[in-house]
């Protein structure tokens, strides 16, 4: 006797309650696995991002080092130009300060050959 032609449903008999409980714990043990896997590729990346932390860190520290390191070649360059520039300076006065002393001696020279 089918209570479908008079729209009222149908009872489940047993077998498809037995075939619902048996989808259900395929579903149930798909998403186990489904689970286990997703939380084998967490601690993978968890790992990754460890890794990655420590390159990071040791980048920035890299990057520090070497920016320390330049400030104080800057520093230095500075320093050797400014000495540069006084030396030449030195050498200059003293080019000039020899030219006048050999013009003095010329001079004396001729004074004295009279």
């Amino acid at each position: 006797v089918s209570t479908q032609s008079t729209g009222e449903a149908a009872p489940p008999d047993y077998q498809d309650l037995v075939n619902l409980k048996r989808q259900l714990e395929k579903d149930l043990e798909l998403y186990k696995t489904r689970l286990t896997v997703e939380e084998r590729d967490k601690i993978k990346l968890q790992g990754q991002i460890s890794v990655l932390d420590s390159q990071v860190k040791r980048y920035r520290s890299q990057v520090q080092s070497s920016s320390e390191a330049e400030d104080e070649a800057l520093k230095e360059k500075r320093r050797l130009q400014k000495e540069l520039r006084i030396k030449n300076e030195e050498l200059k006065n003293s080019k000039d300060e020899i030219a006048i002393l050999l013009k003095k001696l010329e001079k004396q020279r001729t004074v004295a050959n009279r």
